[in-house]
């Protein structure tokens, strides 16, 4: 029998089934960092809505100590914010609602004292103001009073006897103003600011408030003159000129009232307070300027500056 035939292929087959996938292999390294440009930034932020004793802040205590003179409570700033930035001197209520969990220094820290609106009670007194009290109220406010008794008569003096509002560990708050301590720095955010002292000077007669406002706006654009409580919640840092600032009295609670600076102060425009509402330069009539010692009475026949916040 001869070889068999060599014949040509047949069709393929059907295609069988799949197998089973296999087990995945181990990730490849990382590849290089992207090199693309960043994106452009983001729109600012809204600004925050709290201000004042309801967004109370500590800031530290400072490294550097001074007695009670250490020559103004513009001083006073000024120490806090060469060691934290912008900051300034504590006020008892501050700190305590600021509820910082700090280590108090061993001979303490210096602070304003803080005052609060007294309940009505129907005495002659009710709906006056209530300072020194150990409380911490976002209603509270800065004390101002020139005192020997209770904050150095605005961290001026360092005599024996006087004393300072102070942090301590003990349920004290007032301390000699002799010893050297820390001060108790916050800063919280405030509506208020300083913006200066003019260098153009004025008797009281200027021609009005209108015209006090306009000199200041004349030097620092969109201000106008300070009343005292703004002046203070603006913790300014720079000294007042040696022949004092002129400002307006603050009220509270309408009453004329320049013993604290509290959240709801505002500005008294008492004639009689005012030079006659800065309209006469009579020695014998006054108004309310800054120096070095806190707010002083001063007589509307002196040339002064004008002290402007916004």
């Amino acid at each position: 029998m001869g070889p068999p035939g060599i014949g040509s292929p047949g069709p393929a087959g059907a295609v069988g089934p799949a197998g089973p996938a296999g087990s995945i292999g181990p990730a490849g390294p990382a590849g290089p960092p992207g090199t693309g440009n960043p994106g452009p930034t983001g729109p600012q932020g809204p600004a925050g809505t709290l201000f004042g004793e309801a967004a109370s802040s500590f800031a530290g205590f400072s490294s550097t100590l001074s007695t009670g003179a250490a020559g103004g409570r513009e001083a006073m700033n000024a120490m806090c914010t060469a060691q934290f930035g912008p900051s300034h001197l504590c006020h008892y209520a501050e700190y305590q609602l600021a509820a910082s969990g700090a280590t108090v220094p061993t001979q303490g820290a210096w602070v304003d004292l803080s005052c609060i609106e007294q309940t009505a009670g129907g005495t002659v007194e009710s709906g006056r103001l209530g300072c020194g009290d150990q409380l911490g109220a976002a209603d509270a406010g800065r004390f101002l009073d020139n005192e020997p008794s209770s904050n150095c008569s605005s961290w001026t003096t360092a005599a024996q006897f006087t004393k300072g509002g102070a942090i301590q560990a003990s349920n004290e708050i007032t301390a000699t103003c002799a010893t050297a301590r820390a001060v108790a720095c916050c800063n919280t955010p405030y509506a208020e600011t300083f913006r200066g002292f003019t260098t153009g000077t004025t008797n009281g007669n200027a021609g009005g408030r209108a015209r006090m406002h306009a000199r200041c706006a004349t030097e620092f654009a969109g201000s106008h003159m300070c009343h005292i409580a703004e002046y203070v919640r603006a913790a300014p840092r720079v000294a007042p000129p040696a022949t004092a600032a002129w400002m307006d009295d603050s009220t509270f609670n309408n009453r004329g009232e320049n013993r604290g600076a509290m959240p709801r102060s505002g500005r008294s425009t008492s004639a009689e307070s005012s030079c006659n509402s800065w309209t006469t330069s009579s020695q014998f009539v006054n108004a309310l300027a800054m120096n070095a010692a806190g707010g002083v009475r001063g007589t509307c026949d002196l040339a002064r500056a004008i002290a402007c916040c916004d």
